[in-house]
Parts: C-alpha cells; structure tokens; sequence
C-alpha cells in the first residue's frame, strides 16, 4: 500500500515486515556497521588471524588500483566487508616467532574478516608454501 496525501494519519500501516533481518533497512544498516568498523584497526595486536596465498594471475588488477603485484611482493588481500584492514594500510603478522610487514593492495572476495590472503613471498616469511593455510597467527597495524 502506497503512502499519500489520501492517506488518512489514523491509517494502520505496519512498518514492521520491512524492519526484519533480511529487508533492505537491516542490509543497509550491517554494511554501514561494517564500513564504521573497518577503519578500527588499532595498533595493539590481535591474534586468530587466518592466512592462505594467492599467486599468478589472481594477482592481476588489484582492487585498490595501481601496478599488479608480483608473487615476491609483500603483499595482502582482504575482505572488502571491514576486519584485517583496508586498501593501503600496512599490517604487521606474526607467526611463531616469525613477522612480515604487509600492505594491503587488493580484495579477497572469500575471505572473512580475520582472514587475509598473502603473496608467496609474504606467507615464505611466516611459514613454507607447503603448509598452505596459517591459523592462529597475531596482526597489528605497523
């Protein structure tokens, strides 16, 4: 039903249908939560962070623009929905006993927020490619 100037004030229209989970109000309200909380990367250090690797052509046209990145960069993706941090911020991972300085040049569209996808080079630092995915390792921003 359509609000108008026909409309009378004592009309009863229930707003409440469109308020739910799932309507447009709520998606509207997670992504603007989401984009607040992304900017909220602090400088002391977080752990339960996930990191993989992506490499070859995964690597072309990266999100936050400029030059592709080669697999030797010391570089990161991460999700475009807030967490690890955004496009330019440098990220400082540790890994038993290992760390690596990142910067944040792409987005990664399966990862979470504590979740970052690193160049070979970059994950070589923490731990062997063999090893494939790393869980637990720390964050800070640098």
């Amino acid at each position: 039903m359509a609000l108008d100037a026909a409309t009378p004030p004592s009309s009863s229209i229930s707003l409440d249908s469109n308020l739910g989970e799932g309507s447009v109000f709520a998606r509207s309200h997670a992504r603007k939560s989401a984009h607040k909380n992304h900017n909220k990367l602090r400088k002391d250090s977080k752990g339960g962070a996930k990191l993989t690797f992506y490499s070859g052509n995964q690597l072309l046209a990266p999100a936050c623009g400029g030059k592709a990145p080669t697999d030797d960069d010391l570089v990161a993706a991460v999700t475009p929905h807030g967490g690890i941090g955004k496009c330019g911020d440098r990220i400082k991972l540790t890994y038993k006993g290992s760390s690596v300085t990142v910067t944040v040049r792409d987005y990664c569209a399966a990862c979470t927020p504590r979740w970052m996808d690193l160049t070979k080079g970059a994950f070589k630092r923490l731990a062997p490619l063999s090893q494939g995915v790393i869980e637990g390792a720390t964050f800070a921003k640098a």
